[in-house]
């Protein structure tokens, strides 16, 4: 095939993915979508102190808040608005567009975004770290298996930004391996504004011997939390500080968080906590075990980057960073389509039926019925799939890591 054929048919994949994803995000309701939507219309009508009064204030008092005026002049009806605890910084940067449109519109844009965004980041992945999976027909399947995932579906339903965030990761990954250390640490840090499992990635980067990357993303991160404070102020800074400790130490048993806490603590499982958004506290035996098990991934992460050749600790630690964290909600786990690329591209020769069982392992797990959707009976919300496919890509992954070095001429074959 031409190059400038298979341009073509990458474009043709591309624009059927994104165009499946939108028509399915079209009528969903997107609820937690709404709760950026509405913060961000807060800040656009100058209400910045009322920004996190959804996360602070019971039930009663949020009937008639400016969360529920502004959630009805831009179009949200029936009042149903999640808690915005996002930092300050993203709402701003959200506003102007909150402002300029109603919430279903927002919404639709935003899908088209995230589809985009996640086309983007599997081809980006291919051509850094398994390139002979850049050609269209490779495309075609790797997103035509994720876009029928439940992490995709569930995504899409709730109008989910978080594969934006994924996205700048990949970026930041591709830029330290292409030893542009400062671009990939500008990048992370916008990420770790408003997520925190990026913080990993840049742990990884530390032990890995990227210390200039690692310094970047310091120096960035530090710039952009001072640009927080600067364009909100610190009051609202500070209570969205209170706001997160609020959250801390506990843990949502519910049917999409697919997190070790939650399986650690799956045997206080019941319709409530399942269905019913219920927290539980978490032991301090449970925050100490995913704390270790997130430093000590970052820290294998970046000591078997330190091997020649190798590209995949980064990758190690952003799904640890995911699996681990006290919320690890089932549409995070997008982030196993990397993985799953490597694999696909270790299958060949006599290990060609070990990986080909690796990869439809991890994808059997991610898909109904095993993974759980919303409906899902009590029995599937407590397997959490999702969290077990991850640990069978660490596995992977630390296995391909300390496989004999493969370089990208040879990949292409």
């Amino acid at each position: 095939m031409s190059a400038r054929a298979e341009r073509w048919w990458l474009a043709l994949v591309w624009t059927g993915f994104v165009c499946l994803s939108v028509s399915v995000a079209w009528k969903q309701p997107g609820w937690d979508l709404r709760g950026e939507y509405v913060a961000a219309r807060l800040i656009a009508s100058g209400h910045v102190s009322a920004l996190y009064d959804q996360a602070n204030t019971d039930a009663a008092k949020q009937q008639n808040s400016a969360w529920s005026t502004a959630a009805l002049a831009g179009g949200i009806t029936d009042r149903v608005v999640v808690s915005y605890i996002k930092t300050p910084l993203w709402a701003w940067l959200m506003s102007p567009l909150a402002a300029a449109m109603d919430f279903d519109n927002f919404k639709r844009l935003f899908a088209a975004l995230s589809a985009v965004a996640t086309a983007s980041m599997v081809f980006m992945a291919a051509r850094a770290w398994a390139p002979r999976l850049a050609a269209p027909a490779w495309q075609a399947g790797l997103l035509g298996g994720l876009f029928l995932s439940v992490p995709h579906l569930a995504a899409l339903a709730l109008g989910q930004t978080h594969v934006l965030f994924i996205f700048l990761v990949v970026c930041a990954c591709i830029a330290a391996l292409h030893r542009r250390p400062l671009s990939a640490g500008a990048l992370l840090a916008v990420a770790a504004t408003v997520k925190i499992t990026p913080v990993w990635v840049a742990v990884s980067w530390v032990v890995a011997g990227r210390a200039r990357a690692a310094v970047s993303f310091a120096v960035c991160l530090c710039l952009l939390l001072a640009l927080t404070v600067a364009e909100n102020g610190w009051a609202i800074f500070a209570t969205f500080l209170q706001t997160l400790q609020r959250f801390g130490g506990t843990v949502l048993l519910s049917g999409n968080n697919a997190s070790f806490a939650s399986v650690l603590l799956g045997g206080s499982l019941n319709a409530d906590t399942a269905y019913h958004w219920q927290a539980v506290h978490s032991p301090a035996w449970v925050t100490l075990l995913s704390a270790a098990a997130l430093g000590g991934f970052a820290a294998l992460g970046g000591l078997l980057d330190r091997r020649p050749g190798q590209r995949t600790g980064a990758m190690l630690a952003l799904v640890a960073a995911t699996a681990f964290s006290p919320l690890a909600w089932n549409h995070y786990y997008v982030v196993l389509v990397f993985p799953v690329m490597l694999m696909l591209d270790a299958a060949r020769g006599a290990w060609r039926p070990f990986w080909g069982v690796a990869v439809f392992a991890v994808y059997v797990l991610s898909v109904p019925p095993l993974a759980s959707t919303y409906n899902a009976p009590l029995s599937i919300v407590a397997l959490r799939s999702e969290f077990w496919a991850a640990l069978l890509c660490l596995g992977a992954l630390t296995a391909l890591a300390l496989r004999p070095c493969v370089t990208p001429k040879d990949a292409r074959r």
